[in-house]
């Protein structure tokens, strides 16, 4: 027996569509009152369905779903300003957390196994835990990076045509002090901080590896701040920063900006549809370290 379909009953249809479309659902067919959604699983759906009737109650069905970037998933919910129903905790079957849709159905996500068995293997020294709720782990943390890498990439090739780009240094937004101080505890024990600047910067011990091949360094984790509710950022390289400013800073006025800053200049990327920003320095930070 194979599962096809799960199906939530929902009050507003188009009003639920945008809500899943933001958490990163992909369509896969709109029926007029009912969407399916993709899921990783060949043949398999998640659905939505508007109905008036009674006997199909919105707000009192619970679904599951697996994901490998589980605090990266938990950021975008809190960005998104989604009800957290179960915040982010360990469980027998791995982390995990819940919220509620519009209508008050419960969706559950669970760390895929094989990322749990990994962080159930390593747990003695690769966590920290706030209270049996904000837990940050070494995988945790990976696919956070990985997350922000993936999206910042996205971000700037919406917007720019450039190929010679390649990530230098990434940044993890905090969202309130506890959540600072479980990252820091964590990072103290993979590098060396090598730079303050509204958060700490680290020097890793063993470079991380990001999905398009760059070995990352250097890792900041900025402080909390209401004016960055996003899950990150990054700097990318550019061969002259000048040409590139020239070309691309009278393009897209919405999205392209120059920032100065009393030692530095950078271009900023950003989107009202992605959750991360993405930053283009006159100087790598990696080559400004060493001048420090």
């Amino acid at each position: 027996m194979k599962l096809r379909n799960v199906i939530f009953y929902v009050k507003n249809l188009k009003k639920s569509h945008k809500f899943y479309e933001n958490l990163g659902f992909q369509l896969s067919k709109n029926y007029g009152k009912f969407i399916s959604y993709k899921t990783d699983t060949d043949n398999t759906f998640f659905s939505i369905m508007e109905t008036d009737d009674i006997k199909k109650e919105p707000g009192k069905q619970v679904c599951t779903f697996w994901t490998s970037n589980i605090g990266g998933l938990f950021q975008k919910c809190k960005l998104l300003g989604i009800a957290i129903d179960t915040d982010l905790t360990k469980t027998d079957f791995g982390l995990m957390f819940a919220i509620k849709d519009i209508d008050g159905n419960k969706i559950e996500f669970v760390e895929i196994p094989s990322a749990a068995a990994s962080e159930q293997k390593a747990e003695s020294t690769h966590k920290t835990v706030d209270n049996g709720t904000t837990i940050i782990t070494r995988n945790s943390l990976y696919e956070t990076i990985k997350y922000i890498a993936n999206k910042t990439y996205e971000l700037k090739n919406k917007h720019v045509d450039e190929k010679n780009m390649k990530i230098d240094y990434l940044t993890i937004f905090s969202h309130d002090e506890k959540e600072l101080e479980n990252y820091n505890k964590l990072l103290s024990a993979m590098g060396k901080m090598v730079y303050e600047h509204n958060g700490p910067t680290y020097k890793l011990f063993n470079p991380i590896t990001l999905p398009k091949g760059e070995k990352l360094s250097f890792l900041r984790i900025r402080e909390p701040d209401i004016e960055r509710p996003h899950i990150g950022c990054d700097d990318f390289t550019v061969n002259n920063y000048e040409d590139f400013k020239n070309e691309y800073i009278n393009k897209d006025i919405k999205h392209i900006l120059v920032v100065k800053r009393p030692e530095f200049e950078m271009i900023e990327i950003r989107d009202e549809n992605f959750d991360v920003l993405t930053y283009i320095p006159d100087e790598p930070f990696s080559k400004m370290i060493k001048s420090l």
